[in-house]
């Protein structure tokens, strides 16, 4: 769907996307300065927050830094805010669309009303306000934000690598799909596309994300069963799904929820089933100064539970939850994004793991 913006609108997303741009230069040219110096990751060394401790020392002494972070800081704070505005302007003639497409053959359950998990409530991931700061967070973040500042800060296909990730299926099809962390509904479609014959559902705790999935399989045609309920609780019993997938959920979870993820997946998993999770890179996978510089960033952009969600080697702590076949590792994309776990149940499962 596209949601048609006025002249202020589109102007004002436009500015966005120039200040993005110019903070990657400005970020690119820290960086040169850092190297110029020498550091890098023969000096970054010692526990993690050490090495982030000496990293920020260093950044801050750089002389693009303040460039830099002056325009990273207006970025963060502001797309949200400008994105809510712009879809503000033509609420009006947009809104009644909108609402229609919370009609058909795609459903919803708003089934955890106030009581959202306690590391969701009041959190302002992205520095956004929150996944529900506006009664129409899910249109703004997948029409506006994703579309035309997400597409257009990181060019080609964005959608391309939700797609791509299940070439790492090992069945050609599956007929009952689980998607963690449904959001919008992006990778539903993808979803959807590969398996045209599958019933999908789909569960995540905001309310305002999934009223646009909704909207999204509706405008589609999809009998998409969607649910208010948090990944680590989804509520389905033990081995309803042959497949549970997600994709850039995990990173938004403190690590002992994450773990407890894994935990639900392979609960409702039949034996055999297989699991599939693409997200951000991990540390494990990553040299020390591209660590600190994730990190750092992770720190000004609103991901409060990026550190300890990028410290678990998710193939371990797969295994740990009774998956075999772990696997974890770079996709093969251009950008070798997402970094992907895949596991399987076994077939003779007959615990749901620690």
């Amino acid at each position: 769907m596209d949601i048609p913006l006025h002249q202020r609108g589109r102007a004002s997303i436009d500015f966005v996307a120039a200040v993005g741009a110019a903070t990657r230069q400005g970020r690119a040219a820290v960086a040169g300065e850092l190297l110029a110096v020498g550091v890098g990751d023969a000096v970054l060394t010692g526990p993690l927050p050490e090495r982030c401790a000496a990293f920020d020392d260093a950044v801050a002494r750089t002389p693009s830094y303040a460039a830099f972070a002056a325009l990273r800081e207006w970025g963060y704070a502001h797309h949200g805010r400008i994105a809510m505005e712009a879809f503000d302007e033509v609420r009006e003639g947009v809104a009644p669309a909108l609402d229609a497409l919370r009609h058909g053959p795609t459903t919803l359950e708003p089934t955890l009303g106030d009581d959202v998990p306690a590391y969701f409530r009041g959190v302002a991931f992205h520095r956004t306000g929150c996944w529900d700061a506006h009664d129409y967070m899910g249109a703004v973040h997948g029409e506006i934000i994703h579309r035309r500042l997400v597409g257009r800060n990181f060019g080609g296909d964005i959608y391309a690598q939700r797609r791509s990730m299940l070439d790492e299926l090992r069945r050609p099809a599956y007929a009952r799909i689980l998607e963690l962390g449904t959001s919008s509904g992006n990778f539903t479609v993808a979803l959807a596309q590969r398996f045209p014959a599958a019933t999908i559902c789909g569960v995540d705790p905001s309310l305002r994300m999934l009223e646009q999935a909704q909207r999204v399989g509706n405008e589609l045609g999809c009998a998409w069963r969607l649910y208010q309920r948090a990944a680590e609780a989804t509520g389905f019993d033990d081995g309803s799904f042959e497949l549970v997938a997600g994709y850039s959920l995990l990173h938004e979870l403190p690590q002992p929820v994450l773990r407890a993820v894994l935990r639900e997946a392979f609960r409702i998993l039949e034996p055999g089933g297989e699991l599939l999770l693409g997200d951000v890179v991990p540390y494990l996978a990553q040299d020390p100064l591209a660590q600190a510089w994730a990190d750092h960033e992770a720190r000004h952009g609103g991901e409060p539970y990026w550190r300890e969600a990028c410290s678990v080697d998710l193939a371990a702590a797969a295994s740990a939850a009774g998956f075999e076949s772990a696997r974890y590792f770079f996709a093969a994309t251009p950008r070798r994004f997402p970094f992907i776990l895949h596991a399987c149940k076994p077939l003779a499962a007959g615990r749901t793991g620690p």
